[in-house]
């Protein structure tokens, strides 16, 4: 009797063990863009318009690809996750009610899938918007 609740309890960490293994094993996870817009003295801007273009290293090309669209919320702040890794050009701007753009911001960020054991990935840049 001794031998089969032995053999039992072996088999139940056993596969206990194997079960935790491939529960801790690290993941591909999607990255998260968490951009924060501010101005030449560190204030966050809310309702900022966002683009997001697909980086072309190719800089004779005339039309580049939009990949989203956006504003800042009230905390300055515009998130955008992506599938995988990739190089964006974000802009940055304000536009008059007249429609013409008053300030103006871009830069490109290379946004990374990483193997990790959490579940979140965030990549965190500032954008300044010049006066």
């Amino acid at each position: 009797m001794n031998k089969v609740i032995k053999n039992i309890l072996g088999l139940t960490f056993l596969t206990l063990g194997i079960a935790l293994s491939f529960t801790a094993c690290k993941k591909e996870v999607q990255p998260e863009l968490i951009l924060t817009v501010k101005n030449e003295r560190g204030q966050t801007l809310r309702n900022v318009k966002i683009a997001i273009f697909a980086s072309e290293l190719d800089e004779s090309l005339l039309d580049p690809i939009l990949l989203d669209s956006g504003v800042t919320d009230a905390a300055g702040v515009f998130r955008k996750k992506f599938v995988n890794t990739v190089i964006i050009d974000v802009a940055a701007f304000r536009v008059n009610q007249m429609g013409d753009t008053t300030q103006y911001a871009m830069e490109t960020f290379k946004i990374e899938e990483k193997r990790q054991k959490s579940k979140e990935n965030f990549v965190r840049e500032t954008l300044i918007l010049p006066n």
